[in-house]
């Protein structure tokens, strides 16, 4: 009843703040009348936080607060040789039910001229030398404008969903790095090249997927790269993915703008240049005759939003059904962290079933035969986890899964695979990082969503 979002809260704190006034008016004694008002300042300001916290659905619980103001320091991600041999059905069985790591790590930018640190999350397989990772899918999360990459981890619990949706058997093994793409919480960069200004661009489309390649030791292509954002994120994913097609094969924006001038951030990063603002279009680039294949899109929307269900149904109207483009309307949501938690596991989900290469989907069948992917959700109340049918574990090799679509929580591979020997570094786990109010209305936990609708995944 009095969680950190919870009306009555605020409401006992006003009226706490009215009594208190009422104290300094009323008792003459200075020991009593002093501290009385200094405690009704405080309180409508304690309030007004959490109003704004209320609507933003960034802390849901008190624990989900605690966590956030004291939060831990990240060690650095350690880099340890992990030799792959062969695996066998009892050894993805085993891996199952073991969580995945989040790791802080230092992405340096030698050719952006920008060093900033992030967050990683690794599978349970990537330190098991019983599997072979080198080429595992990767995705890159971009967190709104202003905000942090730690906004996925405390408003949207990233490392919870990717391990219900292993638990669910929905995908299997991925790499997620949650990239800083703005420098500092009070900024926006939106993954431009500013004229004059820090190349955000380069640093998110080269230098990170370089940097993460070379600390891990991955060889992943682009065919399994990704881009998931949510709000300014969105447009990040949507802009970068067009703009460098070889390098990521898919996008995922949540709540996300698609022209620079519909967003308020990006476009006075141009300084009036308009050639360059037009290349940083990603409704003019859809628009156009194409001379090289789109990369498949997944796009959600909240129906109370306005000017983001309408920018969204203009992008997927200019990408055209032959695009076939995943659509998910979020019926109620907002522009808000509960929306973005309610779509991200069919925004994962989806995202493994495009980046899986044949090998993780022969390895992982279960994933990609169990996940349907909803078309609308509803958030009229909170989020509850789907029912999904939970097969049994039949022998294959550990990898991942093919078709395209964007679903709910979490998968299991099901084993045996014969994997060729791939030296990977690995890491050591470590705590979960300080969230950061997110930007432009960008706060919520990360339960897991209740399709009203379910329809089988569009392939691009």
């Amino acid at each position: 009843m009095f969680a950190p979002t919870s009306t009555w809260l605020l409401v006992v704190l006003l009226a706490l703040a009215v009594a208190l006034v009422v104290i300094a008016i009323r008792i003459p004694r200075l020991v009593v009348r002093i501290p009385a008002a200094l405690v009704a300042v405080v309180l409508p300001f304690v309030a007004g936080v959490g109003a704004v916290n209320s609507y933003f659905g960034y802390y849901r619980t008190w624990h989900d607060l605690a966590v956030g103001l004291g939060g831990t320091s990240e060690p650095g991600l350690a880099q340890h040789p992990v030799r792959a041999t062969d695996g066998s059905a009892t050894v993805v069985d085993d891996v199952v039910g073991r969580p995945g790591k989040v790791l802080q790590i230092d992405l340096p930018g030698p050719r952006s001229g920008i060093n900033r640190s992030g967050y990683i999350y690794l599978p349970p397989e990537f330190n098991d030398k019983r599997f072979p990772t080198a080429e595992l899918p990767v995705v890159e999360l971009l967190h709104g404008s202003p905000g942090s990459p730690a906004d996925w981890i405390n408003g949207l619990h990233v490392g919870k969903v990717m391990d219900q949706l292993r638990a669910q058997h929905l995908i299997g093994p991925m790499v997620l790095v949650l990239v800083d793409i703005n420098g500092g919480p009070s900024r926006a960069e939106e993954c431009v090249d500013a004229v004059g200004g820090p190349q955000d661009d380069t640093y998110v489309s080269a230098d990170v997927p370089a940097d993460v390649r070379a600390k891990l030791g991955l060889r992943t292509a682009g065919r399994s790269w990704g881009l998931l954002g949510y709000s300014s994120g969105g447009y990040c994913a949507a802009n970068l993915a067009l703009r460098h097609r070889s390098s990521f094969h898919a996008a995922a924006a949540l709540d996300g703008y698609f022209s620079p001038s519909h967003g308020g951030y990006a476009q006075r990063l141009f300084g009036g240049d308009l050639a360059a603002e037009l290349a940083n279009d990603p409704l003019h680039a859809v628009s156009v005759v194409q001379t090289s294949p789109l990369p498949a899109f997944f796009i959600a929307a909240g129906t109370s939003t306005n000017d983001d269900l309408n920018a969204a149904r203009a992008f997927v109207s200019a990408l055209g059904p032959a695009q076939h483009p995943q659509f998910l309307l979020e019926r109620h949501a907002r522009h808000n962290f509960l929306a973005w938690q309610a779509s991200l596991p069919a925004a994962l989900t989806w995202m493994w079933q495009q980046l899986a290469t044949p090998i993780l989907h022969r390895d992982y069948p279960q994933a990609a035969g169990n996940a349907q992917l909803p078309t609308e959700l509803t958030l009229s109340q909170p989020p509850s986890p789907p029912p999904t049918p939970r097969p049994s574990p039949t022998p294959t090799h550990p990898g991942k899964s093919p078709t395209p679509s964007r679903p709910a929580p979490s998968a299991t591979p099901s084993p045996t695979r014969r994997p060729t020997p791939t030296p990977r570094p690995s890491v050591s786990p470590s705590p979960s990082p300080r969230p950061t109010a997110s930007s432009t209305g960008h706060p919520s936990p990360v339960p897991t969503p209740s399709p009203t609708r379910t329809v089988a995944p569009h392939k691009p």
